[in-house]
């Protein structure tokens, strides 16, 4: 009996504690979310995370804000794992990404089965369409002319 407890105890010993994410995949996820930089994820920013806390049944913060710390540590031990290791980026943090991308005034953006973002935005007389994958990777292009279909020159900006 002995012995097997002593197992036991080797054994937890051994695997060492259910860790998450490493801590540099955090301070990117981390970095991703605080899109206006103020080392607080609240509103917006910090919905999805808060999500993730209640699902997890620990308590999230009474005032909504998550402080980078708190982030960490809940990152750290995985709380934040249920979707391959990161959460859904929302609309605001799509829309913020883009944004820091050079892509103001983004339309409403829809969400694909893959958790890719998309929209529209027009820069002077060009409809550049806006696409933002899950890891916050920000890609844009034109959409073909459609103000004159008739005409069979390419719109300037498809000339490369």
């Amino acid at each position: 009996m002995k012995s097997l407890a002593g197992a036991a105890v080797i054994a937890v010993f051994l695997a060492g504690p259910a860790w998450g994410l490493s801590e540099r995949a955090c301070s990117r996820i981390w970095t991703k979310a605080d899109t206006d930089g103020d080392g607080v994820l609240k509103g917006a920013e910090a919905s999805d995370y808060l999500a993730a806390i209640r699902r997890d049944g620990r308590v999230a913060p009474a005032n909504g804000h998550i402080r980078r710390p708190r982030f960490m540590h809940h990152c750290r031990v995985g709380v934040y794992e249920a979707d391959r290791g990161k959460v859904a980026l929302s609309e605001a943090q799509a829309k913020s990404l883009a944004a820091a991308a050079g892509y103001r005034g983004m339309t409403e953006m829809v969400r694909e089965a893959d958790g890719t973002w998309h929209g529209t935005v027009t820069i002077g007389h060009r409809t550049i369409e806006v696409r933002v994958d899950p890891d916050g990777n920000v890609v844009a292009e034109p959409v073909a002319s459609t103000a004159f279909p008739s005409d069979p020159r390419p719109a300037p900006w498809d000339l490369g």
